[in-house]
C-alpha cells in the first residue's frame, strides 16, 4: 500500500560502484526519484513501482529486462525513455558516466489515479522504449533543482505522481478487460465535449449539459469531474481561455471582441478571468507571441 503522506521524504547522497558521483534521491507521495550520475551497471528490482528510465545527458545508456531465461537489453538514445511495468526485473548500464534521472512510480498509486481521471483501471501490459518530451521535461526540472540545492518538495512530489500516473496510462496503458469505470460514459463524455467545444461563445449552465446526458445537475457535476479532473464550470473556463490564447497568438481582433467572441459581457471580465488562469494579460500575452514570432523570422 502507498504511503500518501507528504512527509515521507529525504534528499541523501551516496556513492556505489555504478555511478561516480554522488546520487540524490527524492521521495514523497508514492513517487521516488533518484538522480544519478550512471556508470557501470546498476539494478533496478522493485516489485511494486513502475520503472521510468530518462536519460538527460547525450551518450546512449542500455536498458535490460528480465523475464525468465531472457534478458533483452535495449538501447536508450538520448530523446528516449525506459519504462518497465511493475513486478519484472530491470537495470541500467552504461560505459561513459552519463546523468540519469529515475523514478520510481508506486503501482497502486498509478493504479488509482488512471481511474479516477481516465474513469477506469488502466494497465501497463508491456515495457516501452520511446521519445517521450513531457517525461524527459520532468527529469530535467528534478535534477536541476538538486543542482542548485532546491530538490523538489513532498507536496510537489506528490502532485508530480498523480500529474505522470495519468500521462504514463493515457500514453502507454491499456484498461483492463474487465475495468472498473468511474465518471461519465465515453460517449456522454464525447457529447458534453463537443457541446462545449461548440458553445464557448455562449452561457452554458451545468443544468443544460446535464439534461443532455439525462442525469441530474448535482450528478452528472461529480461524474464530469472523475472523468476530466475538473468540475464543468472550470473546464469550461479553461476552454475559453485557450481558444483566447489561440486568437490573441494568429490574430489581431480587438479585445472586446474576444471577449464577446468567447461570451464575456465585458472586456474587464474577460482581462481579470484570463489574467487569473493565464498568468499575464490578454495585451501582454499578444505582445509576447508576436516577440516570438519575429524572434523565429529573424
Amino acid at each position: 500500500m502507498a504511503d500518501d503522506s507528504l512527509s515521507t521524504f529525504s534528499v541523501f547522497h551516496r556513492r556505489g560502484r555504478h555511478m561516480d558521483t554522488p546520487a540524490a534521491v527524492l521521495e514523497g507521495g508514492g513517487l521516488r526519484v533518484e538522480c544519478v550520475g550512471l556508470r557501470g551497471s546498476l539494478p533496478l528490482d522493485d516489485s511494486d513501482h513502475i520503472r521510468i528510465c530518462v536519460p538527460l545527458g547525450l551518450d546512449e545508456i542500455s536498458l535490460t529486462t528480465n523475464s525468465g531465461d531472457c534478458a533483452p537489453r535495449t538501447a536508450l538514445g538520448a530523446d528516449q525513455i525506459g519504462i518497465v511495468r511493475a513486478r519484472r526485473l530491470c537495470g541500467l548500464s552504461a560505459t561513459a558516466r552519463t546523468p540519469v534521472a529515475i523514478m520510481w512510480l508506486d503501482n497502486e498509486v498509478f493504479l488509482r489515479e488512471s481511474l479516477a481521471v481516465l474513469g477506469a483501471d488502466f494497465e501497463l501490459v508491456d515495457d516501452y522504449v520511446a521519445p517521450d518530451a513531457y517525461l524527459r521535461r520532468v527529469g530535467n526540472v528534478l535534477r536541476a533543482g538538486v543542482r542548485v540545492g532546491r530538490p523538489a518538495q513532498p507536496f510537489y512530489l506528490a502532485s508530480l505522481a498523480r500529474e505522470i500516473s495519468t500521462h504514463v496510462a493515457g500514453t502507454y496503458g491499456k484498461p483492463l478487460k474487465h475495468a472498473r469505470t468511474r465518471g461519465l460514459s465515453p460517449e456522454r463524455l464525447a457529447r458534453s465535449l463537443q457541446v462545449i467545444e461548440e458553445r464557448l461563445s455562449e452561457p452554458l449552465p451545468v443544468e443544460e449539459l446535464a439534461r443532455r446526458a439525462n442525469m441530474s445537475a448535482f450528478h452528472y457535476a461529480r461524474m464530469f469531474k472523475s472523468s476530466t479532473g475538473h468540475a464543468p464550470h472550470f473546464y469550461i473556463t479553461m476552454r475559453r481561455v485557450e481558444r483566447a490564447k489561440e486568437m490573441l497568438a494568429n490574430g489581431a481582433l480587438p479585445l472586446a471582441r474576444i471577449a464577446a467572441d468567447l461570451g464575456y459581457a465585458t472586456q474587464a471580465h474577460f482581462t481579470g478571468v484570463f489574467r487569473m488562469h493565464a498568468g499575464t494579460t490578454p495585451h501582454a500575452y499578444r505582445l509576447r507571441c508576436r516577440s516570438r514570432d519575429t524572434a523565429d523570422v529573424q
